[in-house]
């Protein structure tokens, strides 16, 4: 029996003296100059991009694991790399290997960053591996009646890809960042040439460093240079963003379809988020928008959309100042009951189709058009007052308004020029008329104008000479 047992462990540790001496062949392999180009060469096939590593280890447990991956920017003049991870994990099967073929189950590629670049042409390609278009160097001649080296290229098989805490950016040829996701979590099961899809989320992405997602989700699909996201859902000021976008990212500009639908937005956080001051405007906005164009060539879009504000609140310096000199509250803080804009994109600019801004005893429309990309303002407006504002106004004023559609409306057209940054009107002409608009225009600023602080180191003014004092009358006293 114990000759047995014996026989038994001595078996059992050649076993796994055999074993270990397996696993230590097959990482000498793995780990030679020859199989690790062999790999590099079929990852950038499968992935469609000249990937680099710089080692690979082999276990039973872990699987491949592939360190220091990049992938090098296509053009020098952008810094560092189009790609880069710390590591490729990667699990497979092990019985194809003795056939020479590596069928990876799943890779998971953690920590990646991506700096993706517009090119000259306006497109967003992946770059191309110009090593793999180079012949290989013919191997140097051998002496007669040397052995012949036998060497099977290793096939590569991948199936399922996973993303861990990714990094995406992507950036204009100039530059500057019209798209970024953070903390990108990818799941795609199916992975070969003819491209990927599956399913992706970002705990953060920014449009243009101004408009900013929170837990954006997305099935997806890659092919050919099409990324299509369908069934798109994110976070946006407090409200949810869902829809759908398509980018041909190999054709120049970058064309792109987007079909988006959006509902709680906060307005306040909306705008206070893309460089605005808060407070001066506030509601929950609501809306559609249907867009089609290319990347960074605003002439080109074009398009439809509407949005709705609910509890909206509109301060402005303009109505501020009028509703101060004719004494309407209202008009310095704008309570609404009602907000809607139908537009419409096309030629190069924004068509105001429909403005309207309903409060309790106001009421403003417009129409007209916003140019794109510098925002100039060409708007045709009407501002409607009930009875009750109108008995409040001067005479010489409501003098001005016209009668309205209702028996107990009045109205008065104007225009807005300027750019959608800084609005300009003639509100104030039209309402106090062409003669005294002027001096009341004038009075208005000066009296609502911040009063200069008179400096420190002021002298005191000179006091009046004898001659001066001579010839004042004299003071005199009660």
């Amino acid at each position: 029996m114990q000759k047995l047992g014996k026989s038994f462990l001595i078996a059992l540790g050649a076993v796994l003296a055999l074993a270990a001496i397996g696993v230590l062949a097959i990482n000498l392999y793995v780990q030679s100059a020859g199989t690790q180009a062999r790999i590099q060469r079929e990852l950038s096939t499968a992935l469609h991009v000249p990937v680099r590593m710089t080692g690979t280890t082999l276990t039973p447990w872990g699987g491949l694991k592939i360190t220091g991956v990049t992938v090098p920017q296509p053009d020098p003049a952008h810094p560092g790399s189009f790609f880069e991870a710390s590591s490729f994990a990667a699990f497979f099967q092990w019985t194809p290997l003795l056939r020479h073929r590596l069928v990876v189950t799943q890779v998971s590629v953690n920590d990646p960053k991506v700096a993706w670049y517009q090119n000259a042409n306006g497109k967003w390609e992946l770059p191309t591996d110009e090593e793999r278009k180079t012949p290989e160097p013919t191997a140097s001649a051998k002496p007669p009646g040397a052995p012949r080296e036998k060497s099977e290229p290793l096939e590569v098989l991948i199936d399922h890809l996973r993303v861990n805490r990714g990094a995406f950016v992507f950036l204009d040829q100039h530059g500057a960042r019209v798209a970024a996701f953070s903390e990108v979590q990818v799941d795609s099961p199916k992975l070969g040439a003819g491209g990927t899809q599956g399913r992706a989320s970002s705990s953060k992405a920014a449009l243009r460093d101004t408009i900013f997602f929170e837990n954006v989700r997305t099935p997806f699909s890659f092919a050919a240079g099409d990324l299509s996201l369908n069934g798109l859902e994110a976070g946006l000021a407090g409200g949810t963003l869902h829809g759908d976008l398509k980018i041909r990212t190999t054709e120049k500009h970058s064309p792109f379809t987007a079909d988006v639908r959006f509902d709680g937005v906060n307005l306040d956080t909306l705008l206070a988020e893309a460089g605005g001051v808060p407070g001066r405007a506030t509601g929950t906005l609501a809306g559609w928008l249907d867009l089609y164009g290319e990347s960074g060539k605003p002439e080109t879009l074009s398009g439809s959309g509407r949005l709705t504000l609910a509890g909206g609140r509109l301060q402005h310096e303009f109505f501020q100042l009028l509703g101060q000199a004719l004494q309407i509250d209202e008009l310095a803080m704008l309570n609404l009951k009602q907000a809607q804009l139908d537009y419409r994109v096309g030629d190069g600019a924004v068509w105001i189709d429909a403005l309207s801004l309903l409060s309790t005893n106001l009421q403003l429309q417009a129409h007209g058009t916003v140019r794109l990309p510098d925002g100039k303002l060409q708007l045709d407006a009407r501002l409607m007052v009930n009875g009750r504002i109108s008995r409040q106004l001067p005479a010489f004023i409501d003098a001005n308004f016209q009668p309205g559609s209702e028996p107990d409306q009045r109205f008065i057209d104007f225009a807005i020029g300027g750019t959608a940054g800084k609005p300009q009107t003639n509100l104030m002409e039209r309402i106090l008329g062409r003669k005294i608009e002027k001096e009341m225009g004038s009075l208005f600023q000066n009296i609502f104008k911040p009063k200069k602080k008179k400096p420190k180191n002021e002298s005191p003014a000179p006091s009046a000479s004898p001659s001066a004092a001579a010839s004042a009358p004299p003071s005199t006293s009660e």
